[in-house]
């Protein structure tokens, strides 16, 4: 087992710092050079790092070992200094000036502080669940961390339908698309004519391959698991054991307007895999349903 996890902070959330950081950086080098707009540097710059003292506020720094948890960098308290932890949580916070809800992991100590660890800005959070409910909700020492699958779905497997000749070469036309907006960048440096055009077209179909790929992800099973895969990724897949998965969902998540259809697989370790599959043909997604309806484990369609 593990001895230590330590919250980790989503990419997203250190690239928006280190952006803003930049930013700021640029805004107060005009400040000094650009005399006709200083009012509104400042402001801009008081808002950017207004938005970076939100965003570092919200972040919890927790480390939780064998025998403690650790909040900053100095502050331990012992399992026997805890009087609660609720695993699924929901806590309320201020996004700068908007009140939002958002789901998180809550200690309570017996001196009544509370620690709250949100799920928005914890890309490990998993990992803490799973720890923490092991060591202090089972009070088990000895548990086993290492969640690696290894299985081969080469025999027994069940395949949806195949994959057309022309879905199977927009990983090639991807490809084709970068190295065509790459190229036309270097011609636009140089100033060779219409080469703009060329990146305009060449980004507009990186783009819209980029948006086809997150929403056309498919499984293939077996006996002993499945892989999640993607009709233009054709080479990724992510191996899951059966005996790791807790159940399966199929869902409409409604945003604004709009819906999307996702598969949301919750493994045992408290990970969820949430992906689209809305680019999917019904042929296709009523064969993957029908793999999942006769794997060992949980699944329900909760599209209505």
């Amino acid at each position: 087992m593990s001895k230590t996890i330590t919250a980790r902070p989503k990419s997203i959330i250190v690239f928006v710092l280190i952006f803003c950081l930049i930013v700021c950086f640029g805004l107060i080098i005009l400040l000094y050079t650009k005399n006709e707009i200083v009012i509104f540097l400042r402001l801009f710059i008081a808002f950017v790092v207004f938005a970076m003292y939100y965003t570092l506020k919200q972040l919890t720094y927790l480390s939780v070992h064998k025998d403690y948890i650790k909040t900053g960098f100095f502050t331990k308290y012992n399992y026997q200094d805890i009087a609660s932890i609720t695993l699924y949580d929901y806590t309320t916070y201020k996004f700068l000036f908007l009140p939002m809800v958002e789901s998180c992991v809550t200690i309570i100590l017996k001196n009544g502080k509370q620690i709250v660890v949100q799920d928005n800005y914890c890309a490990n959070l998993w990992k803490l669940r799973w720890f923490l409910e092991n060591r202090f909700i089972n009070n088990n020492t000895t548990f086993d961390f290492n969640f690696k699958t290894n299985f081969d779905c080469n025999t027994n497997g069940n395949t949806t339908s195949p994959i057309p000749l022309l879905t199977k070469a927009l990983p090639f036309i991807l490809l084709l698309a970068l190295v065509t907006l790459v190229s036309s960048s270097i011609a636009a440096y140089f100033n060779i004519e219409h080469s703009q055009w060329l990146i305009i077209s060449s980004a507009l179909c990186v783009f819209i391959l980029l948006i086809i790929a997150t929403r056309s992800n498919y499984i293939e099973s077996c006996d002993k698991g499945l892989y999640i895969k993607n009709l233009v990724f054709l080479k990724q897949k992510t191996p899951l054991a059966l005996a790791q998965i807790n159940h399966i969902e199929l869902k409409q998540i409604r945003h604004g307007k709009g819906s999307s259809t996702q598969l949301v697989i919750h493994m045992v370790y408290h990970k969820v895999y949430r992906f689209s599959v809305d680019a999917l043909k019904q042929e296709r997604l009523q064969n993957m349903i029908s793999q999942l309806n006769k794997l060992n484990i949980r699944f329900q369609d909760l599209r209505g």
